[in-house]
Formats: structure tokens, sequence, C-alpha cells
């Protein structure tokens, strides 16, 4: 008959044995898990962006810009401008398949609703877009939210195009109010002029 002495000897040899194995099985199914799944730097080095290096949409020396800066960092910049009115537009981008661009416009506070940002927003946009020729499409971003309904919720994604998303922000700040729209564009699903 087993005494309770032989069965605690019997089990602690058991420990003795199963225990590296459950350390070995355990460190290397970490060691495994962090290998799979996250590209390394160099991979994402190699990658081809669909979307390739962020670009400056505006240059120093175009009509109507009293200064220019674009600060490039990978798949990701910001673009200041401000124009001899005075005016002031910060554009940041980034993405790879999927590109983001954020464009900033300080409006004075009585711009509080999107109708009026909307209004506001379309009128410089156009304007920019005349300054020079090659600026012609950037018309297109105010094509896009002139079909936004005045009534929708901001913050709200729109959609208005296969894979292109629309979103904008009120962000209230000392000066001035400022408000971000958002274009979101999955490049994957652009069709090709091929």
């Amino acid at each position: 008959m087993a005494t309770f002495h032989n069965i605690s000897a019997l089990f602690a040899r058991r420990c003795v044995i199963a225990l590296p194995i459950f350390f070995f099985v355990l460190v290397l199914g970490l060691m495994l898990a962090g290998c799979g799944g996250s590209e390394s730097a160099a991979e994402k080095e190699d990658r081809i962006c669909i979307a390739g290096e962020p670009r400056p949409i505006f240059k120093q020396e175009d009509t109507g810009v009293h200064e220019h800066k674009f600060l490039p960092d990978g798949q990701f910049s910001q673009e200041h401008i401000r124009f001899k009115s005075g005016e002031l537009l910060s554009i940041m981008q980034k993405g790879c398949d999927t590109i983001v661009q954020t464009f900033e416009l300080p409006v004075p506070d009585t711009v509080q609703s999107w109708p009026s940002l909307k209004r506001v927003f379309t009128e410089r946009i156009y304007r920019y877009a005349n300054l020079e020729p090659r600026l012609y499409s950037f018309k297109a971003y105010a094509d896009f939210l002139e079909v936004i309904p005045d009534d929708f919720p901001v913050a709200q994604p729109v959609n208005r195009a296969p894979g292109l998303i629309i979103r904008f922000f009120k962000l209230p700040t000392a000066e001035n109010t400022t408000w971000q729209i958002v274009y979101e564009q999955d490049m994957t699903q652009v069709k090709s002029s091929n």
C-alpha cells in the first residue's frame, strides 16, 4: 500500500523532471512568439510603399506663399504654409498602403459649425488651387467636402469613394479655433491607370 511519504517522493521526482521541461517549452514559446509577425527595421526599409514618400504640396516660390516649411521624416511629413494673406495651413502626411493627410486650418472664432467651416475651407482651397497651374488638382479636396451634408456630425467618417474616408474635427485653442480635416485613402483600392 502506498504511503503518503511514497506518493510525495514520486511526485517530487516527477516535478524534478517536468519543471525543466516546462520552463524550456515556456522560454521557447516566448522566443518564437517574439519572432513571428512583426517586420524588422530592414524589412520595413525594403518594403515598397504604394503611396511613395511624402512630398510637399506647396513650394516657397509659389505665388501667394509668404513662408513654407516642409519637414519629412520617413513616411511622415509636416508642411507649414503662411500665405501672403496671413492665412495659415498645416498639412501632415503619413502612410504607406494607406495615406492619411491631415489639414489643420486656424480660423476665426466665428467659424464654429461644420457648414461655416466647409464654406471657409472650400473657398480657401479653391483659391490656393488657383495660385499655380500645378496646384489645380488640389481643388479636389474642396470638391469632396462640398457634397458632405451640412448636418453631418463632426468626427464621424464620411465614405466618399472606394477606400476614401474623410473626417473633420474642431480643436479649440486659446487664440482661435483650429479645424482638422483628415483624408484617409487606402491606396490598395485606387485603380491603376495602366
